[in-house]
């Protein structure tokens, strides 16, 4: 089976894998990726503006609190630590709402 135009060998000079966080943040591009979807989310709840960046740092803070202890896999500790975050905000965030952040 040929490959498709889009998929030739002429379209592609270099593909860059980055397996030990050389080339791109992983800390910054979380960051960067949590305070734009939780900002689209959180809109202007309380009037500041600043709900996504109060956001991140309580789930920074619940993230270190946890360590390796709390739910039994990291999508779980990540759900937990979210909605530690979002808690106490306008509205509440269910678990389908956590997970579609």
């Amino acid at each position: 089976m040929p490959l498709s135009k889009f998929i030739t060998p002429d379209s592609k000079s270099v593909i860059f894998f980055d397996l030990n966080n050389t080339l791109i943040d992983p800390e910054a591009t979380f960051d960067a990726a949590f305070l734009a979807t939780v900002g689209e989310y959180t809109g202007r709840w309380d009037g500041s503006g600043d709900v996504a960046a109060q956001a991140l740092k309580a789930y920074r803070a619940e993230w270190r609190r946890r360590g390796g202890k709390g739910p039994a896999g990291p999508q779980e500790r990540r759900l937990a630590c979210l909605a530690m975050a979002l808690s106490g905000q306008p509205l509440a965030a269910s678990a389908g709402a956590l997970k579609a952040l």
